[in-house]
Parts: structure tokens; sequence; C-alpha cells
């Protein structure tokens, strides 16, 4: 056998034996939420199921500040997840904390542009065979009717492991 076809040979079972070992780490998409209902009023707190019908409110300026999505988790993840935030209109900059289950994973953190947004954290903050929750809060922040235009739009949220 030439050496070439041998050097074929060993990439493939490289690529394979890594390809499996990216399989058996849980790499990919745990859920993605893009089912958005902007309902125009005024909430204090939302919590919304992510595999609920409703839809979660989309908005983090003068119609809220705080929201929450709640997941079901029904296997045990390793490592480090990613709580990815998509933002699809931006208004202006407003701090914000994210929290996985009561963990927070970022602090006063600025969103400054449209765009994608991720926030990585261990893994073993999510509880499997249970419900989690991921909450947003903006801070700085004047909720109610007649504030001008602030914060942001979320167009999607994901979680990744």
């Amino acid at each position: 056998m030439s050496k070439s076809r041998l050097l074929i040979i060993f990439s493939m079972v490289l690529m394979a034996v890594f390809t499996m070992n990216l399989i058996s780490a849980g790499v990919g998409t745990i859920w993605n939420y893009n089912n958005f209902a902007n309902y125009y009023n005024v909430y204090n707190i939302a919590t919304c199921s992510i595999q609920g019908v409703r839809g979660c409110p989309n908005e983090l300026g003068w119609q809220g500040s705080d929201i929450g999505f709640k997941f079901y988790l029904d296997k045990t993840l390793s490592g480090n997840s990613k709580f990815n935030l998509n933002v699809g209109y931006f208004s202006s900059s407003k701090p914000i904390d994210i929290y996985v289950s009561g963990h927070r994973i970022a602090s006063d953190y600025l969103v400054n542009s449209a765009g994608l947004y991720s926030f990585e954290f261990p893994s073993s903050y999510l509880r499997p065979n249970r419900f989690n929750t991921i909450r947003i809060i903006m801070k700085d922040v004047s909720v109610g009717y007649g504030y001008p235009s602030q914060g942001f739009v979320i167009s999607s949220v994901s979680l990744t492991n």
C-alpha cells in the first residue's frame, strides 16, 4: 500500500474518532426558541415556558425588564453550556444580568447592538429531569406606557452544549 493511501486512511480514522467524541460529549443544540409574541402590554416579571403554546414576550425596555425562559431538561449535560441571545432590534444600551437556575452568569453586561451574544456557564447549573429557568433582567430601565423606546427586542434564544 502506498504512503498516500495510508495517510488518507489514517486521516479518515482520526476524523471518525473525533466526530464520535463530539457526539458522545453532547455537542449541539439542546433547544432553540423563536416563538415570541409581542403583546404590546406592560409586564412585571414574565416567566414563560418554551414548550408552551402562547409564546414569550420579546421586548426588554418599556414593556418589561425581567424575562424567564422555563424549560424541561431530560438529560444530564457535561462540560460547559451556552445561552445564546439573538437581538433583532436595538434601541439603547442598558445593563443586563443573566441567571441560570439562580446562578448569575452575566452581571451588568451591556448589549450594544443587534446581533448574537453567547454566555458560557458550567452545565452543572442545569438540573436534569426537571424544569430549569434562564432569566434576563435589564437594569436602569423605565417600564411603562409613555416611555421612549429603550433596550432591545429578542429574535431568538437557544441553549447549546
